[in-house]
């Protein structure tokens, strides 16, 4: 354990929580003529999937605009002292809940306590998630987690857009590339700036999460063993995929149902995923804290897909001192008039809610490894305890799929009513 952080609490549900790192080949793609200075394709999509310390330090200082050796070896220390060996509190390639353990699997000592099904029988449902700017999908393990408790099948991408701090892409040849963060100023674009980067990157995150689905596919039709044998990353992970038959996944995939979620940056990506015409039609979405720097909001969302929009309380107070957002007043107003549009328009189900006492990197892991930035003076007023703050985005998040599951009255007028928890803004018309 690092010598300045706290451990990763236990989860809340009451289903054990596993986890698999994959890294599968895909076929290359390139999403424009974008290139960094040195020549390199700035996006190109080879594999799906965080990396070493140092290249995570090394990323930051990009994001602190310097990349010297000096920024760079103290950003990486800062980073060791603070998360440097934190671990998630999840078994490692682990069956699915209900399926024998291949042979010499590492395993839990009870893999299925009480039963063999999930919420909804015996298939779970699915959550695909995306993470934020600066950020990486082990950053949220503790709110992934927590819905993982909860009875999901969450699938957390890596994204390799040049928008994390940095990440390791292993090929199928046993060659690795190193991806890092890049900026506008980075990058030759044809038409330049902030805002056409940002469409590249969300073009690009759209075809990781097209690939992702892809995956899951596979895995649900019983040719895990393909999966497996396909994982480039070093983990070797997957070996539970490759059970007789797929036994243990198998069709136990509801991948008619699955769930696209997102923070900030990863927010705006879910939402472009809405729209018509997109290759994958979600159930449903959940939007924590959508991208105030992303570039417009997507306005065309495909009829009656319901979706919920929850803000940290940080979040929302900042409407008043924002100014204008894209042709709106400010965020706050562009994302209660896009709710409204949608229950008025596309017939569909959404919701707009504040979860108070909760600030933007709530949903994070970052203040449960480190509360003393949970401090008021540090953060704001909005900030409560940090455990709290991802219970609360847990289970608003939780209500949200179960009245998505099987249209639960009760987790309808919770999510429609304010209480302790949330505060709710714009609430659709029960039918």
């Amino acid at each position: 354990m690092p010598l300045l952080s706290h451990p990763l609490p236990p989860y809340s549900g009451s289903y054990p929580v596993g986890a698999i790192d994959l890294e599968v080949p895909c076929t290359p793609r390139t999403f424009s003529n974008a290139r960094l200075r040195d020549g390199e394709v700035a996006v190109q999509l080879e594999t799906w999937p965080a990396g070493p310390i140092s290249l995570l330090g090394r990323g930051y200082a990009r994001f602190a605009r310097t990349d010297s050796f000096v920024v760079r070896s103290v950003c990486t220390a800062v980073l060791w002292l603070f998360a440097g060996r934190t671990t998630i509190p999840a078994e490692v390639d682990v069956p699915l809940y209900g399926t024998p353990a291949p042979e010499n699997s590492p395993t839990t000592d009870d893999p299925n306590p009480g039963g063999v099904n999930g919420p909804g029988g015996n298939r779970f449902p699915v959550i695909i998630f995306s993470h934020g700017m600066a950020s990486t999908r082990t950053n949220y393990s503790h709110f992934l987690g927590e819905l993982a408790s909860r009875g999901n099948v969450v699938v957390a991408i890596e994204h390799r857009d040049g928008s994390g701090p940095g990440s390791v892409v292993h090929r199928a040849d046993g060659t690795a590339h190193t991806v890092i963060h890049f900026d506008s100023g980075s990058v030759h674009l044809v038409v330049p700036g902030v805002d056409a980067l940002k469409r590249l990157q969300l073009a690009f995150r759209e075809a990781e999460v097209e690939e992702t689905v892809s995956i899951l596919r596979t895995i649900n039709k019983g040719r895990g063993e393909k999966v497996y044998q396909s994982n480039t990353h070093p983990s070797g992970e997957g070996r539970t995929l490759s059970i007789v038959g797929g036994g243990g996944w198998a069709g136990r995939l509801d991948m008619e149902k699955v769930v696209i979620a997102g923070h900030s940056f990863g927010a705006t990506l879910a939402l472009q995923t809405l729209r018509p015409g997109y290759p994958v039609a979600f159930k449903g979405a959940i939007l924590l804290d959508l991208g105030k720097r992303s570039g417009p909001l997507n306005s065309h969302i495909r009829p009656g897909v319901p979706m919920i929009i929850a803000h940290s309380q940080s979040w929302t107070d900042g409407r008043s001192v924002q100014g204008p957002f894209h042709g709106s007043t400010s965020h706050f107003q562009a994302v209660e008039d896009l709710v409204r549009k949608v229950n008025r328009e596309e017939k569909g189900a959404a919701w707009f809610v504040t979860v108070m006492g909760t600030t933007h990197a709530s949903v994070t892991d970052a203040l449960l490894i480190q509360p003393v930035f949970s401090c008021r003076w540090i953060l704001g007023p909005a900030t409560g305890d940090a455990r709290d703050g991802v219970e609360k985005f847990a289970r608003v998040s939780s209500e949200f799929l179960g009245w998505l599951g099987d249209g639960d009255k009760r987790a309808y007028e919770t999510l429609s009513e304010d209480g302790r928890d949330w505060v709710v803004h714009v609430a659709p018309k029960q039918t």
